[in-house]
């Protein structure tokens, strides 16, 4: 799903992929966010699990190949 995997710990796994620890740390920079304050990093996770659960729908349903989706599911 996304370009290179991330390895580390996993902290989550949605729909059998995995969200490493690193993963997670760099979807919160990005983002303004710091994982080890407790509220943000949940923040993070919720976010990121929804960007995941987006980018699954759309290339289970074709729509990742349209140039407005796929844009819109660059991370």
């Amino acid at each position: 799903m996304f370009a290179a995997p991330l390895v580390g710990e996993t902290v989550l796994t949605v729909n059998g992929e995995a969200i490493t620890a690193a993963l997670l740390d760099a979807f919160a920079r990005g983002r303004g966010l710091d994982v080890s304050v407790p509220e943000q990093r949940k923040q993070a996770l919720d976010l990121l699990t929804e960007s995941l659960l987006v980018a699954q729908d759309a290339i289970g349903t074709g729509m990742h190949t349209r140039d407005d989706v796929e844009a819109a599911l660059d991370l």
